[in-house]
């Protein structure tokens, strides 16, 4: 059957940037398309990653000093898992 999607809440940490995918690694031109962020769903080693489009209307805001990254995700990204990979 098909798995709710997590329940997320305004200004509730979803987890951890842990990798970038370039564009050029997706489309093969640096000018085609968007990075994406990897993000852990939790701190744990085996956590459940997601992948989320390096664009202003996703990630509107960037606090370096906090090391936080805001995020406007459109309904549904949250709940796209990513295969478990050995390695990060």
């Amino acid at each position: 059957g098909a798995q709710a999607a997590p329940a997320f809440h305004v200004g509730e940490e979803i987890g951890v940037v842990v990798g970038v995918v370039p564009r050029e690694e997706l489309t093969g031109s640096p000018t085609l398309g968007n990075d994406l962020l990897e993000v852990a769903l939790g701190r744990e080693s085996d956590a459940d990653t997601i992948l989320i489009p390096y664009v202003e209307a996703i990630v509107p805001e960037i606090r370096l000093a906090q090391k936080l990254l805001l995020i406007d995700p459109p309904e549904g990204l949250l709940g796209i898992k990513q295969p478990k990979r050995t390695e990060r």
